[in-house]
């Protein structure tokens, strides 16, 4: 199986779970290619051949079996763009982009198979395809650590309002027993 993914801004800091996504796809044997109009991170390693300029071209470049796109408001444009030519698609909800109306609408495209959305927004919709999926993570990497300090509180995340960063600072001062980390990366639409 071939798998295009169309990620808006790839690769990174801030999305370690899209980075999760293609190691798992690798480790499973599929053959992976991601298309992204945007780079966030210049200089960051890429763990597959990423095409950029139009997605029709990198479709016909690379022939795959299935589109997973990245953020349910992305899979619209994506999808008017394969306007012509025949590929199912899958998508990976965030949660930045979540929004029922749109996530329905997503769910609805044609050639929208699947939605994949954190099980507490998924639950919110009734569209069939749209189901519960967890965040991704790489288990060979990330494994449990029993010695872990209780009192410490670490948030690495994206620059951006809608990520609870106000949120995670009042906690922060309402909590003085603990000791709060916050690491911030930039992202395509704001800098850090």
């Amino acid at each position: 199986m071939r798998i295009l993914l169309t990620v808006g801004n790839y690769p990174q800091l801030s999305e370690t779970y899209v980075d999760a996504e293609i190691a798992f796809f690798l480790r499973s044997g599929l053959q992976v290619e991601v298309w992204s109009p945007t780079i966030t991170t210049p200089g960051m390693v890429e763990q597959v051949k990423v095409h950029r300029g139009r997605l029709a071209d990198a479709v016909k470049a690379f022939s795959p079996s299935v589109i997973h796109c990245h953020y349910i408001h992305f899979a619209p444009m994506v999808d008017s763009w394969l306007s012509g030519l025949h590929v199912p698609m899958t998508v990976r909800g965030h949660s930045f982009d979540f929004n029922v109306e749109v996530a329905e609408k997503t769910a609805a495209l044609g050639r929208v198979k699947k939605v994949y959305l954190f099980p507490h927004l998924a639950r919110r919709c009734k569209s069939k395809k749209i189901v519960p999926l967890p965040v991704a993570y790489d288990s060979t990497i990330y494994q449990p650590y029993h010695d872990k300090d209780r009192k410490l509180v670490l948030r690495l995340g994206a620059g951006k309002a809608d990520k609870g960063l106000a949120d995670f600072m009042k906690i922060a001062a309402g909590a003085p027993e603990h000791s709060f980390v916050l690491g911030v990366a930039d992202s395509a639409d704001t800098p850090a």
